[in-house]
């Protein structure tokens, strides 16, 4: 298939305590979207293909972004909403699924993604040019399904993460690279199922989100700070059927 679509996004107003006069509007937002891809079912239907890759043109894209307005005071980190000139997003995603016999499925995606912007006024300054924040050049995953028409279940996902900016400059941090194991294993009948999960099984410390700002005196360097994403955690799930 191929596929061209326009975007559109409407401005608005930063409700932030203390910004400039130029920094509580931000403009509306249109996109140029190109998109071609591929979608199959193979084989019998044994193997599943979804592919795309897309090239994105925005125009007065719109960026959130953090700011400490008051280098000495870190109740002064605040966020807003503001626009660059112009920016782009371009890659492509691969999802595919292979029944490898009646009861066992394999599955594995991909994603390639990178993304710019140019011209955004911070502060008086124009800021370098660089990629989008929370944009990871690339994620994976991997998984094995067993369905045994019997009931029983099991399921296992490999998750990946590449590192991606936490935020627009002066933050120059990344994320690290990371992977993740999920499990699943219970039993299904037509009018009940159960069954005992986990995610994070290898208990990985990743951070999900950075900050940067002063918050130790008396000079209130810069630093990072980082939240965790969740550790490890498993639970049980019971359903019931009256149908």
């Amino acid at each position: 298939y191929l596929l061209v679509a326009r975007g559109y996004k409407a401005g608005g107003f930063n409700l932030s305590q203390g910004l400039l006069p130029n920094q509580i509007q931000f403009a509306p937002e249109s996109d140029l979207n190109f998109e071609a891809g591929y979608k199959a079912q193979l084989f019998d239907e044994r193997l599943r293909v979804n592919s795309d890759v897309f090239y994105t043109l925005r125009k007065s894209l719109q960026l959130k972004t953090s700011e400490q307005l008051d280098p000495t005071n870190p109740d002064a980190f605040t966020y807003f909403t503001g626009n660059a000139d112009s920016g782009r997003n371009f890659g492509l995603e691969s999802e595919v699924a292979w029944r490898a016999t009646p009861a066992l499925t394999l599955g594995a995606s991909l994603g390639f993604l990178q993304t710019h912007y140019h011209g955004f006024v911070q502060n008086g300054v124009l800021l370098p040019d660089r990629a989008l924040a929370n944009a990871p050049r690339w994620q994976a995953a991997v998984n094995l399904t067993y369905r045994d028409p019997r009931g029983a279940f099991a399921r296992v996902d490999v998750t990946g993460m590449g590192s991606y900016y936490f935020d627009l400059p002066p933050n120059p941090t990344t994320s690290r690279p990371y992977g993740l194991v999920n499990a699943k294993l219970g039993w299904e009948m037509k009018s009940w199922s159960a069954y005992v999960w986990g995610r994070n099984l290898l208990n990985k410390n990743y951070a999900v989100r950075g900050f940067y700002f002063g918050d130790v005196p008396p000079n209130f360097p810069n630093e990072l700070y980082v939240q965790l994403g969740d550790p490890r955690i498993w639970g049980v799930n019971l359903t019931y059927s009256l149908r």
